[in-house]
């Protein structure tokens, strides 16, 4: 699962052994379809276009689906404050308990490194609701 992150869009390009297949990335792909289930999948197209606002849609819906990487990938981008969201260290918190929970144990240490930045309070409130959060939506704050 995880080599999907060392994909580049040259490497998602059509091959002659898959022209045949319909395009899963059409420009009225809806990612949130029940028929798209794959988020490794997701994940990728995330990848290549990253810098877009498709990009974060592809994104949240793979981080939506499970997919750890997309969701420390998700709370990485709250940490910082990287578009299209503003920093939110809870969010983040929550992303990357969600990931961590869904088997990538990088997200311990990375979770462990943005605790020593929050509030008590901050702190208090991420892991209040760590306990109960399950993600939802694909909400940004900001640009």
């Amino acid at each position: 699962m995880i080599m999907a992150a060392s994909c580049s869009p040259a490497v998602m390009e059509k091959t002659p052994a898959s022209a045949s297949q319909e395009d899963d990335r059409p420009e009225t792909a809806d990612p949130f379809d029940p028929g798209l289930r794959d988020g490794t999948a997701l994940f990728a197209l995330y990848l290549s276009e990253s810098d877009s606002e498709r990009g974060w849609t592809w994104l949240c819906a793979a981080a939506l689906k499970g997919h750890p990487v997309a969701q420390s990938t998700m709370a990485t981008r709250y940490r910082y404050g990287q578009a299209p969201v503003d920093q939110h260290a809870v969010r983040a918190y929550l992303w990357y308990s969600q990931a961590l929970a869904n088997g990538l144990a990088a997200a311990d240490a990375l979770r462990s490194d943005l605790v020593k930045g929050m509030t008590p309070d901050a702190l208090r409130d991420a892991r209040k609701r760590a306990k109960t959060w399950k993600p939802g939506g694909c909400q940004h704050f900001g640009g």
